[in-house]
């Protein structure tokens, strides 16, 4: 039998496992104190003569991402093997339509961004303009160099989706 992973005494610590030793011993140190030398971590004898009134050998497990909500494309894939009134066909099929329009209009804007990365800063005011000029000039004053760039691309970025970074 493995020892639990918590364990909580009468007196009301709650005590984490910590370690075992080379003989199988776990050590246990109440979940208050972060680091613990093993010299003052205590067995779980040691723990039975305060009183266990309560173990655990699993901890609970968080919750996991939420589902995502089933796309167009899942649902025009179930369309394909369903029997499906012509309607409720066509309402699939107007939905991929519809998808598929956004997804080039995305892709567009993509390829524009490409073919012309400053697009954004010719529809910017003169005092917007000079703000991303001035942010431009300090961000590429950092050492090293990789993280220079990587500030620039993040000033780009920042202007090119809400305008002028504030």
């Amino acid at each position: 039998m493995s020892a639990p992973l918590v364990v909580n005494t009468r007196d009301g610590v709650c005590w984490t496992r910590r370690t075992v030793t080379s003989g199988g011993i776990a050590l246990y140190a109440p979940e208050s104190v972060k680091t613990c030398p093993r010299f003052v971590m205590a067995t779980i004898e040691e723990l039975a003569g305060h009183g266990i009134v309560g173990s655990a050998d699993v901890l609970p497990v968080p919750p996991g991402p939420e589902r995502r909500s089933r796309g167009v494309l899942d649902r025009a894939r179930d369309a394909v093997d369903a029997r499906m009134s012509k309607d409720a066909l066509r309402h699939v099929l107007q939905n991929v339509i519809d998808y598929a329009a956004r997804l080039e209009n995305r892709v567009a804007e993509l390829e524009a961004a490409q073919e012309n990365p400053l697009a954004f800063a010719e529809k910017l005011d003169a005092k917007s303009l000079d703000n991303f000029l001035i942010a431009l000039a300090s961000a590429t004053e950092h050492e090293p160099q990789d993280a220079a760039i990587a500030r620039v691309h993040k000033l780009i970025s920042s202007y090119r989706e809400g305008g002028d970074a504030r």
